[in-house]
């Protein structure tokens, strides 16, 4: 089996990363995602998502990108990379965009807001089968109280 070059995010596989910084031309001038990452090096974790995004010039949105700001706040000391993944069709990049933001809940960047049958599954995940009332519901003032 070959071994897969890059990084994976999601179920998708991004070039390696690059400093966010860069002043060569790693990054290519053309369409696809890119998500930008930290590589905390006190915990025990590969990467930490920070934002996400796409655009039709990769090179041209991260260089002058609104949320950098953002990116570097939530890195603190720690590096900050972006990884990126080459696709030309608008639609898919949003779809990937999408479905990584909705992963990971990058700090930067616009939270995805879910749908109403989202809503539902993640109800049921947490209280059960719907029956018209959820535990949150049934509690009185007084049980809230003694739950803080």
């Amino acid at each position: 089996m070959e071994e897969e070059k890059g990084i994976r995010i999601g179920s998708f596989l991004f070039e390696s990363t690059h400093d966010v910084s860069f002043k060569s031309d790693v990054i290519k001038r053309e369409p696809g995602v890119y998500v930008v990452l930290s590589e905390p090096r006190e915990m025990r974790i590969h990467f930490m998502v920070l934002d996400v995004d796409e655009a039709a010039d990769v090179y041209e949105a991260i260089q002058g990108h609104e949320r950098k700001a953002c990116w570097f706040e939530y890195a603190g000391e720690n590096p900050v990379n972006v990884a990126v993944m080459y696709e030309p069709d608008e639609e898919k990049r949003k779809q990937i965009a999408l479905y990584i933001r909705r992963k990971y809940h990058p700090p930067c960047g616009e939270p995805v807001v879910p749908t109403d049958e989202e809503k539902e599954i993640e109800r049921e995940h947490f209280y059960g089968p719907t029956t018209g009332k959820f535990l949150k519901d049934t509690l009185t003032p007084r049980d809230e109280e003694e739950e803080l």
